[in-house]
C-alpha cells in the first residue's frame, strides 16, 4: 500500500508541475495522501512537523499561492515519520522527482527544511544532490528564504554526530554555495560557527575551508570581511584554547576493557585547540599577504 501510494503521489506531482511553480493538487487529494500516510501503520501521526517546516510554510515557501494546495506537502512530512524505512523510501522518491522536474520546482525552502530535520545519510545525500544541481534555481526561487535554509541545513549537518564523512562534505557544500555572491557573508559565518566544533578534524577543515574562500574573493569587500568575519574567528579561537583542558585525551576502545591513546602532540583539549588556533594564524598570514599589497586596510582596523 505505502509503495503504491508514494508512487501515485510521485506521478501527481511529476504530472501536475507547472512552468514556474510547483505541483498543485485539490485539497482533498492532497488531504488524502496526508491521511493515509500520517496513519499509525505507515509512520507516526503524533510527531511533531519537522524543524522549519512551519516557519517555511508562514514565510511563503511553499512557492505562492497558499491557497493552492501543494502535493510536495504530503510527501515532505512523510520524511517525519517514525518508521525509517518509511523516510527512506520518501526521500528517494523525492531525490526521482527533483531529477525529473527540479528545474520547475518553486517550494525549495520546504524541501531543504525537511531535509535538515531528517538528519540521516539518505536525506543528506539528496541535500547534497540539490546543490550539486538546482542551486542557481534555488537561489532564484520566488521565496528569497530558499539559499539561506540551504546554507543552515549544510550548517546542521557539518555539525552533526553520526557520520564524519558526512560532516566534511557539508563543509564543502558550504564552500560550493559561497561561490553564489549573495550568500557568500552567510557562508562565511556558518564556517566560524563550525570552527567551534569539539572534534579537532571537523573546526580544522573549517577553518581552512573560510580562508580559501577568502582567498579566492575580491578585495572589494576584504575590509569588511576582515572586520566581520576573521577578527571573529581568531577571537572565538583564542578563547576555546584559553578555556582547553590540559587533561590527557583519549580515544575508544574504554567499554571494551582497552584505551587507545593518541600521539604526544595532540593528547589533551588544548593541545589540539592549539593546533586549530595555529591554522587560523597561517591562514589570517596568508590572506594578510594576498590582499594587503592591493588592498590596505582602513586605519581603524590596524
Amino acid at each position: 500500500v505505502r509503495t503504491f501510494a508514494l508512487s501515485a503521489l510521485s506521478s501527481l506531482i511529476v504530472g501536475e508541475a507547472v512552468p514556474g511553480g510547483f505541483a498543485r493538487g485539490e485539497a482533498r487529494v492532497v488531504s488524502g495522501f496526508e491521511d493515509l500516510f500520517l496513519t499509525k501503520r505507515l509512520g507516526s501521526s503524533e510527531s511533531p512537523p519537522p524543524a522549519g517546516l512551519t516557519e517555511a510554510r508562514a514565510d511563503g515557501g511553499d512557492g505562492g499561492d497558499s491557497n493552492a494546495p501543494n502535493l510536495f506537502k504530503p510527501l515532505l512530512e512523510l520524511l517525519n515519520a517514525e518508521d525509517t524505512a518509511l523516510v527512506e523510501e520518501g526521500i528517494t522518491n523525492l531525490q526521482s522527482i527533483l531529477e525529473k522536474i527540479g528545474q520547475r520546482v518553486d517550494c525549495w525552502p520546504l524541501i531543504i527544511a525537511s531535509l535538515r530535520a531528517c538528519e540521516g545519510p539518505a536525506a543528506f545525500k539528496c541535500l547534497k544532490f540539490i546543490v550539486d544541481e538546482f542551486l542557481d534555481n534555488v537561489g532564484e526561487s520566488s521565496s528569497s528564504e530558499g539559499p539561506r535554509k540551504l546554507i543552515e541545513a549544510c550548517e546542521s549537518y557539518a555539525f552533526s554526530s553520526f557520520n564524519v564523512n558526512t560532516s566534511l562534505a557539508s563543509i564543502s557544500l558550504l564552500w560550493s554555495i559561497s561561490d553564489r555572491d549573495g550568500e557568500f557573508l552567510l557562508c562565511l559565518e556558518s564556517l566560524v560557527k563550525v570552527s567551534s566544533d569539539e572534534r579537532p578534524e571537523i573546526r580544522n577543515c573549517a577553518v581552512n575551508t573560510l580562508f580559501s574562500c577568502v582567498a579566492s574573493s575580491d578585495g572589494e569587500r576584504w575590509a569588511k570581511i576582515f572586520e566581520d568575519v576573521i577578527l571573529e574567528l581568531i577571537k572565538n579561537l583564542e578563547e576555546k584554547l584559553t578555556n582547553a583542558s590540559e587533561t590527557q585525551a583519549t580515544k575508544g576502545g574504554e567499554e571494551k576493557g582497552f584505551v587507545m591513546r593518541v600521539h604526544h602532540s595532540r593528547d589533551n583539549p588544548r593541545k589540539q585547540w592549539g593546533e586549530t588556533y595555529k591554522f587560523g594564524l597561517q591562514g589570517l598570514s596568508r590572506i594578510l599577504r594576498h590582499f594587503l599589497p592591493t588592498h590596505p586596510l582602513p586605519a581603524s582596523l590596524h
